[in-house]
């Protein structure tokens, strides 16, 4: 699957190259596909994350077929301490 002469329409922050980025399935896909490594691997199915690089995630999300996940962290606020002397 490549999304070759397709202008993507994704946001630039999931387009920076050299990072792995986690995605969701969307679909159900057949066959096998190849990690990093070459070794022949299951797809995930519909609903389970998957650790692509940004490459293959673009591709995947540019499809249709997954979503990017995004991570949720909450931060607490915090009251600053004040100085003692």
């Amino acid at each position: 699957m490549q999304a070759q002469g397709h202008r993507s329409s994704l946001p630039s922050s999931l387009l920076a190259e050299g990072f792995s980025m986690k995605v969701q399935m969307k679909v159900d896909v057949t066959g096998t596909r190849q990690d990093d490594k070459g070794t022949n691997l299951p797809w995930p199915a519909r609903g389970e994350t998957l650790d692509v690089s940004d490459e293959e995630a673009r591709e995947l999300i540019h499809a249709g077929i997954a979503v990017p996940v995004v991570d949720k962290k909450t931060e607490k606020a915090t009251t600053p301490k004040s100085e003692q002397r």
